[in-house]
């Protein structure tokens, strides 16, 4: 079955978060000119990752001239159609982090890229810092306990062991996950729209 992807003026349409879905920066950028610093984000599209970015944005962690690079990784399960289906879900989920860093530019930050790549989350990160060699990663905890981060394995406390790069581990507390609700219902309509669209 062939891919029937919107041409990119009507994706445009179609999938479109609202502006306040992530807050403006604290600093405006000073020029067009980028940091220097090259930032890592690890990025999974749920409300923690939503919160994640919200809070290092208000705290200033993300600054308008830094090299952000959204980095999404998931784990495709073999079907009689493997490659095809993964085809269309790297498309569907690259669309849908491109549609969160258009609001990034939209709130000035002008240097943004997505990568979405097929493979187990924490080794693809890794794999991933290991090529592009950021000044450092940022990933979220959650502050599960040591029995349940024992058996998910948590993301974090691997990257921090693993990774070659310096690892910003930032806590989002479930109030700063909560908040997100409005938002997330507001960003699940316009994927839900985009894709009844497809």
């Amino acid at each position: 079955m062939a891919s029937t992807r919107p041409a990119n003026a009507e994706k445009d349409n179609f999938l479109a978060l609202p502006t306040e879905f992530l807050p403006k920066p604290r600093h405006q950028p000073a020029g067009t000119v980028q940091s220097g610093r090259l930032i890592v984000v690890a990025y999974d599209q749920t409300r923690a990752s939503d919160a994640l970015l919200e809070k290092t944005i208000r705290t200033g962690l993300l600054q308008p001239d830094d090299d952000i690079r959204l980095e999404s990784a998931y784990d495709i399960q073999p079907t009689s159609t493997a490659e095809q289906d993964e085809r269309i879900l790297i498309e569907e989920k690259e669309d849908m982090l491109l549609a969160v860093a258009k609001v990034l530019k939209d709130n000035s930050f002008q240097h943004v890229k997505v990568e979405v790549v097929q493979g187990d989350r924490k080794e693809s990160l890794r794999d991933y810092c290991q090529s592009v060699k950021p000044t450092f990663i940022m990933t979220g905890s959650r502050g599960f306990g040591k029995i349940k981060s024992a058996v998910l394995g948590s993301v974090s406390d691997f990257l921090a062991k693993h990774c070659p790069c310096p690892v910003m581990i930032i806590k989002v507390s479930e109030k700063e996950i909560e908040a997100r609700n409005t938002m997330a219902e507001k960003k699940k309509h316009v994927f839900s729209n985009f894709l009844g669209n497809k």
